[in-house]
């Protein structure tokens, strides 16, 4: 196996405006997949490339960027350790990386130890990671001193991590963790299955990182999709970021 993947980072900022200067969590603002930029070519060639840069290990997580800074996470594919970037936009030089030991376990075909993309605001970057043994949240300031981290205890699934990415509401910092219950997944290897997973949605203080409400979920197949933020009512499950409960529930 190749211990260094390569990988591309686009810099278009001199196709994107100036609201494109910050795309600070998974599919851009609110996680709509939605961009203003009117000239990203549909199909790509070398030329539209302005840089490439080599990264230390793989990663499905996407870049994301506040200002003259890209923040993007890799994972050794050997080792497990996680490695989180800082670049240029303008060049792609690396202006820190900041390194995590961790363990390797069995992966889903479609995951790998950097899956999970990061959050950012004027604060500094948050990203998170999943092992069997702990759910981590860690948040870096801009030039990748660490603020705070959480481990919020054992990851259940059959995956064997969580694609789920934070994001940040107001003064939060929302991550849903979601969980299996082994025994209801047709095919599993354990006979008998453990335990069922602790489902919850999660939510800490931006700068101590202490835990301002937490919202337990029903554990059945986790779903791994991300956390919208509305001003109305959405299309599955409703939390109010501020009085932390329920609000509705549709299944």
């Amino acid at each position: 196996m190749r211990l260094i993947r390569f990988a591309a980072i686009l810099a278009l900022a001199s196709t994107a405006g100036a609201a494109e200067s910050e795309r600070a969590r998974f599919r851009g603002p609110n996680g709509s997949g939605i961009s203003e930029a009117a000239m990203v070519p549909a199909k790509w060639t070398e030329r539209d490339y302005n840089w490439k840069v080599k990264l230390p290990g793989i990663g499905h997580s996407s870049p994301v960027v506040w200002g003259e800074r890209i923040f993007v996470t890799s994972g050794h594919p050997e080792t497990a350790k996680r490695i989180i970037l800082c670049l240029h936009p303008a060049d792609g030089r690396v202006l820190w990386q900041r390194e995590y030991p961790s363990r390797t376990y069995e992966e889903h075909r479609d995951h790998c130890y950097a899956t999970a993309t990061p959050a950012v605001d004027a604060e500094g970057v948050v990203v998170t990671w999943t092992t069997p043994a702990q759910v981590v949240l860690l948040a870096l300031d801009l030039d990748g001193g660490e603020v705070w981290r959480r481990d919020f205890g054992p990851f259940v699934t059959e995956s064997g991590c969580s694609g789920v990415s934070p994001i940040l509401v107001e003064n939060l910092v929302l991550l849903a963790n979601d969980q299996d219950d082994l025994s209801v997944i047709l095919g599993h290897e354990k006979d008998p299955p453990g335990p069922a997973g602790k489902s919850t949605l999660i939510a800490v203080d931006r700068q101590s990182g202490q835990t301002r409400w937490q919202i337990e979920r029903p554990t059945f197949m986790a779903g791994f999709g991300d956390t919208l933020h509305a001003s109305n009512r959405g299309r599955a499950a409703g939390v109010d970021s501020r009085q932390h409960r329920a609000r509705y529930h549709r299944s």
